[in-house]
């Protein structure tokens, strides 16, 4: 049976390999588990209390992750019976989330997320991508080619935020050796 723990393993002779794997429907109230957990543990480096408060605050629709999880792609990143993290991609390119559980977090298991974004956008040819990118997580995006186009303002529960709107274009694809032209 699957362990609700978030805490990290407490037994360091078991090592667990990650695997980045689809999301289900059955995984969303651990991904909003990890959504809070992160905002409220990674944010306040960022953000004043009440702008880490009203961000972790529970969805006022609490279908949100279930419609989410149905209506895009989600991966999580899962460490034995642990979620750690995860990433949506919607199909019009927008990278819809990307959270790391606070214990977690600076460990590489963003970077592995949002590369698999990247990667089946790129197989599926989606050229462009974008971000709605918090603080946090916009030096993240920016790592990976995503450049800031502007800044916008949203209020989130009364309290106002500032994110930057980042986009991304896809590198040419490199031409196959085997069909490139011979001299």
């Amino acid at each position: 049976m699957p362990s609700d723990d978030l805490s990290p393993c407490s037994n360091p002779s078991r090592s667990p390999v990650m695997i980045i794997r689809t999301a289900t429907i059955d995984d969303s109230p651990k991904l909003e588990a990890i959504f809070v957990h992160a905002v409220t543990t990674l944010a306040p480096e960022y953000y004043s209390p009440e702008q880490v408060q009203a961000w972790a605050a529970p969805p006022q629709d609490s279908d949100r992750f279930q419609h989410w999880l149905q209506d895009g792609r989600i991966w999580v990143a899962q460490e034995g019976d642990r979620i750690l993290g995860f990433v949506g991609l919607m199909d019009d390119g927008l990278v819809s989330a990307l959270f790391v559980h606070g214990d977690y977090g600076r460990q590489g298991i963003g970077s592995r997320l949002l590369s698999t974004a990247i990667a089946w956008a790129q197989q599926h040819h989606l050229l462009n991508l974008r971000a709605e990118a918090s603080e946090l997580s916009r030096p993240l995006f920016a790592k990976f080619g995503f450049r800031t186009d502007a800044t916008e303002t949203v209020t989130r529960g009364g309290v106002v935020f500032h994110r930057a709107l980042m986009s991304y274009t896809m590198p040419p694809a490199e031409p196959d050796a085997a069909s490139a032209p011979e001299d």
